[in-house]
């Protein structure tokens, strides 16, 4: 291991901090699609809003602490870097939890209120409408068919009764 002046490696640790709490902010806020998407059982969504974020924080806290460990301290690895990111990390977590779950809380209640819901109503009164129409256009294509059909048995009974009376009247001519 190499020797580092002191303010350097105060500068360090203070980076190695910093780098913790960045990543805390990271993943509360990354943990909104989590609440979001909390109440789905479908597995293709729980695979994209809960696992696939996971693994991308992994990654992008592995390249980090790779750019930190090789730009501050020439590829050495300190654990007490280490410890000062999870003191960090660890401390912005506990400090921030209940107030960016409420944060979220009041923007998916905003959400929901200002976006979501008239959007629903609007798609909602679409479809009935689409429905109302289509209800109609049945209803008076059963209507046509019905008069066609009433048309023919009433034509068939007219002729039939002209035919019978036709023929009851020659038959009370003839007699």
């Amino acid at each position: 291991m190499f020797v580092v002046e002191r303010s350097d490696f105060a500068l360090f640790l203070l980076r190695s901090a910093v780098l913790g709490i960045f990543l805390a902010l990271f993943y509360l806020f990354e943990g909104f699609f989590r609440n979001v998407f909390s109440k789905k059982k479908h597995p293709k969504l729980r695979l994209v809003f809960f696992i696939f974020p996971d693994i991308l924080f992994c990654l992008i806290v592995a390249f980090l602490n790779i750019l930190l460990i090789f730009a501050a301290n020439r590829g050495q690895v300190r654990i007490i870097a280490l410890l000062f990111e999870l003191a960090g990390f660890w401390g912005c977590i506990s400090l921030l939890k209940r107030r960016v779950d409420l944060f979220q809380k009041r923007i998916l209640r905003i959400v929901k209120k200002r976006i979501v819901s008239p959007i629903v109503s609007l798609i909602g009164s679409f479809l009935r409408r689409i429905w109302v129409f289509g209800k109609r256009r049945a209803e008076d294509a059963h209507i046509k068919r019905f008069n066609k059909k009433m048309d023919r048995v009433l034509e068939e009974y007219v002729v039939k009764s002209i035919v019978e009376g036709a023929e009851q009247l020659f038959a009370d001519n003839a007699s």
